[in-house]
């Protein structure tokens, strides 16, 4: 893949035009081009689904793994000694 960003190919997008504001106010919150930022999400999105799932699994197993600190919180401040 071309690392030049003059020598790769273009792919034309069509988004609805609230799709590409929302995008393009991203993209200006975080000082890039409306490519970068789609660029960025679309990478985000493929290392989600390489982390084990969707933003819900994910979200799940978080919530689960900040139960069970709580627990052994609980578990060491009631704990004699």
């Amino acid at each position: 893949m071309a690392t030049d960003r003059h020598q790769a190919p273009s792919y034309p997008l069509r988004l609805d035009e609230e799709l590409r504001a929302q995008l393009q106010a991203a993209a200006d919150q975080h000082q890039r081009s409306l490519n970068a930022e789609i660029q960025a999400r679309l990478k985000k999105s493929l290392e989600l689904d390489g982390l084990g799932g969707s933003k819900a699994t994910l979200t799940a197993r978080l919530l689960k793994a900040l139960a069970d600190a709580d627990a052994i919180a609980r578990q060491l401040a009631n704990k004699p000694g």
